[in-house]
């Protein structure tokens, strides 16, 4: 449980990150504390403000804070600020969306946290997208509502809700999106099989990403290998790996490149 927190608590990272560079030092302090999970420094810059935002930190901590963790007040805070219209605009995703993380992380271990049986994910998940839709937070919130699906075995519903977000998104920054497209990429292999919809979405991470060397290397990997050994498309495969050649010639994955290109060459010469 407290692991899956501690992941939580980092994706939340994302969005913080976001927020920083205001004009208020001590609030830049705050923000910077938090980003380095010193949750303890946070918890102390936190109270010496009464400030909502102030508050919003010190509710995460009490969630998200393995050697200090206070739940109940921490997420009766997260709930509280969540929902209130004092708490800066810049901050009601940030605090919708750690509130519905924070119950989803406890939903999957009923037997320890009870109270979590109560709570009607998709809904809260919706608000936020709703909401904040061309937002860090909204595009988490998808991913989240997506996998809860997929884990209640709604595997259909789950991925064509993605697929319609996605379709949907009016935001400027395309980039934003490519968490939602390596989702779809890895569940259309693993629940559905699909590779022909699944390297769509590989080629659109590689589109998004170009600027990350460790996604670009592993999708380019990826996507090298699903055209030849899945779908079968000879010249595709060996334009992918002569390219990933190029580019990733001291990757570790390089050696298999080269083996699968000798293979694929050699069956095309038969």
């Amino acid at each position: 449980m407290k692991r899956i927190l501690l992941f939580t608590a980092v994706l939340i990272l994302y969005s913080v990150k976001s927020i920083a560079n205001t004009p208020d030092k001590t609030e830049n302090e705050l923000l910077g504390a938090y980003s380095d999970l010193q949750y303890a420094k946070t918890k102390q810059i936190a109270s010496k403000s009464n400030r909502p935002e102030f508050q919003l930190f010190s509710a995460m901590c009490d969630v998200f804070d393995r050697r200090a963790q206070k739940l109940k007040r921490g997420l009766s805070e997260l709930h509280r600020l969540a929902n209130s219209p004092e708490l800066p605009e810049r901050y009601r995703s940030t605090a919708k969306l750690a509130y519905v993380r924070a119950m989803h992380t406890l939903a999957m271990r009923k037997n320890i946290y009870p109270e979590a049986k109560k709570v009607d994910l998709i809904p809260l998940y919706d608000e936020v997208i709703s909401l904040y839709p061309e937002t860090i937070d909204g595009i988490y919130a998808v991913i989240y509502r997506t996998q809860y699906l997929i884990d209640q075995n709604k595997t259909d519903e789950a991925l064509d809700f993605a697929e319609k977000f996605i379709r949907s998104f009016k935001g400027n920054n395309q980039r934003m999106l490519y968490p939602i497209h390596l989702l779809l990429f890895n569940e259309h292999i693993r629940n559905k099989g699909r590779y022909d919809i699944a390297i769509k979405h590989a080629e659109r991470v590689r589109e998004l990403v170009p600027a990350n060397p460790k996604t670009q290397y592993t999708i380019h990997f990826k996507i090298a290998r699903i055209y030849d050994a899945y779908l079968k498309d000879d010249i595709r495969a060996e334009k992918e790996y002569v390219s990933f050649l190029e580019k990733h010639p001291d990757n570790a994955d390089a050696i298999l490149a080269k083996r699968y290109l000798r293979e694929l060459r050699e069956r095309k010469a038969k």
